[in-house]
């Protein structure tokens, strides 16, 4: 089984799947995690797989109190990470924290990052309450 901090090892003992659901993991990822991650979940999609994945967008921030979640002067207009999570201590903060990503973001990291096409985002409200849910398609 892979860890959380080593995507690079074979995700599932190096077998293929048409679909691979993960919610709430890029929205607990830091920003040099993120093309790890998707290259491998994309790497463990069969051609014309679908890879699903939800992120938090710049509307849910706005509902929130930024200023409780992440100090103002590390917030890019792209992408805000800080280090807290929900799991007590159980997992570091460091690699499992929390973020913000604007869809010009994902986007980019999609398309830097993997062979993946055809990329579907439906907003936040449209699936779940507060994740905005991404599909795209193995090449």
């Amino acid at each position: 089984m892979f860890k959380l901090t080593n995507p690079d090892a074979p995700v599932a003992g190096g077998r293929t799947f048409d679909v691979i659901f993960a919610f709430s993991l890029f929205t607990h990822l830091p920003d040099a995690s993120w093309p790890l991650w998707l290259g491998a979940l994309a790497a463990a999609l069969r051609p014309g797989g679908r890879l699903v994945f939800s992120s938090h967008s710049y509307e849910l921030f706005a509902l929130l109190n930024p200023g409780e979640y992440a100090d103002r002067g590390n917030w890019t207009r792209e992408f805000v990470f800080w280090a807290g999570n929900e799991t007590g201590g159980r997992l570091d903060a460091s690699h499992y924290g929390s973020n913000i990503s604007s869809e010009s973001y994902v986007r980019r990291r999609i398309a830097e990052t993997t062979h993946l096409c055809d990329v579907r985002r439906f907003p936040m409200g449209e699936f779940d309450r507060y994740h905005d849910i991404y599909v795209a398609t193995r090449g």
